[in-house]
């Protein structure tokens, strides 16, 4: 078999009964589309509108729209080498978490999220664009973690939230040391991070970047220790105690 790369020439795009390409024209099932969106709980109606070139339309990029309703505090805090690796560490609520850190800390952050997730197209969709490294829950997996330390290794960014679920800590689920883990065998710095409000879609919310935890000179052993002063970090950003 041999794999050949071409151009798809496109003159237009319509909506119709079934999406496919023919002569030059681009038809999308309306229907389908709206079908995969509102797969997600979160989403109650949706509707879709196609823009074509030299219309009095403006395209807004989905952060555009999402930036203005989250309050972010502390981005004095994130360090200004870009080419530093970090770990942003921050309490799960929604959702919208995992996304929201990756637009505000302004820095390529890669999250960790749970392969069962991919069973919802459209949560699988926003994995895909926001480059998440999937991992299977209750085994080890050493895929996700190979490549979560080359992604430190590489000078970007993993966000990891060490409840492990939404609301771990609410459930007396027992927070995760990975953070931690990470911290100890790269040397990368942790960002605490604060998350408030937004427990509705679209409701404000506020994002609060505490200062740099360096826990260089630290041992495996001291992983439930590193975890409990992250967490303690943590919690204070998100009840705004300073």
């Amino acid at each position: 078999m041999r794999l050949e790369m071409g151009n798809i020439y496109i003159k237009d795009i319509q909506f119709a009964d079934t999406s496919k390409i023919e002569d030059g024209i681009l038809y999308v099932d309306k229907g389908a589309v709206k079908a995969v969106a509102l797969e997600d709980e979160h989403i109650k109606t949706v509707t879709f509108d196609i823009a074509k070139p030299g219309e009095s339309v403006r395209i807004t990029p989905v952060k555009d729209v999402i930036e203005p309703r989250v309050k972010v505090e502390g981005k004095e805090n994130i360090p200004k080498d870009k080419k530093e690796p970090l770990i942003y560490c921050g309490n799960h609520r929604t959702y919208n978490d995992p996304p929201l850190m990756v637009v505000t800390a302004k820095r390529h952050v890669r999250f960790l999220a749970k392969e069962e997730l991919t069973k919802n197209k459209f949560l699988a969709f926003l994995g895909y664009v926001f480059d998440a490294i999937l991992v299977k829950r209750d085994s080890k997996e050493v895929k996700a973690l190979k490549e979560s330390l080359q992604t430190l290794k590489d000078g970007d960014c993993l966000a990891l939230f060490p409840e492990g679920t939404r609301n771990g800590l609410a459930k007396g689920e027992k927070v995760k040391d990975g953070a931690a883990f990470f911290a100890v065998r790269t040397g990368a710095r942790v960002i605490p991070v604060g998350i408030s409000g937004g427990e509705k879609l679209f409701h404000k919310m506020t994002i609060r970047y505490g200062k740099p935890m360096d826990f260089k000179g630290r041992s495996k052993d001291e992983l439930d220790e590193i975890t409990e002063e992250i967490m303690d970090e943590i919690i204070k950003l998100a009840e705004c105690k300073k």
